[in-house]
């Protein structure tokens, strides 16, 4: 890439993150599983690798520190996927790493401070290096993608997915076969079941990834579809139509074969395509100002608060699960981490985004706004 190309991949990545620059606070609720951690409300992660674990521990407590390095990885992270793309068509491939930014669900990566966002980072520089060995045939990028993924895989164990793709991309290489053959043997039972649909939660519903998908139908069509890509397109898009959470697989090679595609369409296609995703960017851009937590959830938490302090100090606060790691960040108690879904409290001062209506009989509506509701009962 030449300097007018990383400078244009660097704005777009500015404008993407400059609403997450303004914000007083971060964005999601798991984001705050993470920032109880490194602000030490909890002492724990639980559910994480020890290299996941260290990387919290080395975070600073500080919100500005913390989104200049979110914007760092996601600059490392769509140059790896723009110099891939590059590999493959040296006039339009390097505008893969700016489609990226420019899709449904899978830029949650980039504006939710998850260890995943630390992972994608190695996981886009093995994409990288898989198709430079594809390109070359030079032993040493391939097992550099191995070494890169082993490395996403002991940050966020999700990565294993990325296993089938990368070894399509290696050409089925032994190396990198019997690598993935045994981490995926090993991991399997888990494997199948996050590809598995869970109607439990948004994230793993099947279908809804289709209104991401839309925007790269030309990447299926035969007139535009790359045949080096489409196989490993075809069989990630079934495991995001059955699983939403398979979209962070699907997107990154999408992206690319979207890249590869731009030569083969003339003007007036080309254009549309272009204001599609420029859309969808200044969509996504524009929900990171509103995203969650924001100032009706503080608003929320506040009067309810108010209420127990003034009226009722012997009832006692209960949060809905939804509100979760940011509710405990709110009131810094180490106690309060809702890790698992359970069900909406039935006593004392009620914070909830929903409400079950035999109840109302027995508790009072004492105040509503976007966010959510607050109960007495």
């Amino acid at each position: 890439m030449n300097a007018k190309q990383l400078l244009i991949l660097f704005g777009f990545c500015s404008i993407f993150l400059i609403a997450l620059l303004m914000r007083p606070n971060l964005t999601g609720g798991d984001t705050y599983y993470f920032v109880n951690y490194i602000w030490g409300i909890t002492d724990t992660l639980p559910y994480e690798t020890a290299l996941s674990v260290w990387i919290m521990d080395i975070m600073p407590a500080n919100f500005v520190a913390i989104k200049l390095i979110m914007c760092v990885l996601t600059f490392l992270s769509c140059l790896a996927i723009s110099m891939s793309g590059e590999l493959l068509d040296k006039k339009y491939g390097w505008l893969a790493g700016i489609v990226l930014l420019c899709t449904i669900f899978f830029t949650t990566i980039f504006i939710n401070f998850e260890n995943d966002l630390f992972a994608f980072v190695f996981i886009a520089w093995s994409i990288y290096l898989a198709i430079k060995f594809r390109v070359t045939g030079e032993s040493v990028f391939l097992i550099l993608s191995i070494i890169a993924i082993i490395i996403a895989g002991l940050i966020w164990n999700y990565a294993v997915y990325f296993l089938i793709p990368l070894v399509y991309l290696c050409k089925f290489d032994w190396r990198y076969l019997i690598f993935s053959v045994a981490v995926i043997g090993y991991h399997f039972n888990k494997f199948i079941l996050g590809i598995t649909p869970c109607l439990h939660y948004q994230e793993t519903m099947p279908f809804i990834s289709l209104l991401a998908i839309i925007f790269f139908i030309v990447c299926y069509t035969k007139e535009f579809r790359d045949k080096d890509f489409f196989p490993i397109i075809l069989y990630l898009t079934a495991t995001a139509i059955l699983n939403l959470k398979q979209v962070y697989v699907l997107m990154p090679f999408l992206a690319i074969a979207l890249a590869l595609a731009v030569k083969k369409m003339d003007r007036v296609l080309r254009i549309f395509t272009i204001l599609s995703f420029l859309v969808v960017l200044g969509i996504v851009t524009l929900t990171i100002t509103t995203m969650y937590p924001n100032n009706s959830v503080d608003e929320l938490f506040s009067i309810a608060q108010a209420i127990k302090i003034n009226e009722y100090p012997e009832k006692e606060l209960n949060p809905y699960w939804d509100f979760g790691y940011y509710w405990a960040f709110f009131v810094k108690d180490s106690n309060l981490t809702f890790a698992h879904r359970k069900d909406t409290p039935k006593t004392g001062i009620v914070i909830t985004r929903e409400w079950d209506n035999t109840l109302n009989e027995s508790c009072i509506k004492r105040f509503e706004n976007k966010a959510g509701k607050v109960y007495v009962c």
